[in-house]
């Protein structure tokens, strides 16, 4: 199915949606007795790998510093946080992280 939207005159296809990562609806909208299917799109809510990215981010953390306090290599945490394999556990540990100046100050002192 493709898309159109008369407005701006731009075809989607479902394809390129899926691609994109985009989240639709298609619905049947009668205009002048004429019935016709579109495809809305629909914002997507954030997802918990792209919290969990911001995360590490705001903590300090590199995927390659963090991954061995995770208990995976950094190869694993990046498939995990672009989505390409889930882990409840790791996305739980990251949440639990402290800082990384944190970190970094406690090995000093012992």
């Amino acid at each position: 199915m493709r898309s159109h939207n008369r407005k701006e005159g731009i075809a989607v296809s479902e394809t390129l949606l899926k691609n994109l990562g985009a989240e639709w609806r298609v619905i049947d909208i009668c205009e002048n007795g004429e019935r016709e299917r579109v495809l809305v799109l629909v914002k997507k809510p954030i997802e918990a790998r792209e919290h969990a990215k911001a995360q590490l981010k705001s903590k300090g953390w590199t995927y390659r510093s963090a991954a061995p306090l995770l208990k995976v290599n950094f190869v694993s945490l990046s498939r995990i946080l672009n989505g390409q394999y889930s882990n409840r556990r790791v996305m739980k540990a990251i949440e639990n992280l402290p800082k990384r100046e944190q970190m970094k100050a406690r090995s000093h002192v012992e």
